[in-house]
């Protein structure tokens, strides 16, 4: 079996940081991602890597994307 070397974490709160924590305890890279709104967040910090992933538009979330109607838009996003 292959041992997990890093982790995504996807979650900016206090969870996320615990997170962090135990992966560094166990050994493994973590990898924090982030929108622009939150370039100063402290997970960003934490984490070994950490990557900009939107502009922070909170108004074009996924569940509005949902309800454009948009086809393939179920309000619910998987990673």
């Amino acid at each position: 079996m292959r041992k997990i070397k890093s982790v995504l974490v996807a979650n900016r709160s206090e969870i996320a940081i615990r997170i962090m924590r135990a992966a560094a305890e166990l050994g493994m890279r973590t990898v924090a991602i982030y929108a622009n709104e939150d370039r100063f967040a402290l997970h960003r910090f934490k984490a070994d890597e950490s990557y900009l992933v939107g502009d922070g538009n909170r108004n074009f979330s996924i569940s509005s994307r949902a309800a454009t109607g948009r086809p393939g838009c179920s309000g619910s996003s998987a990673m």
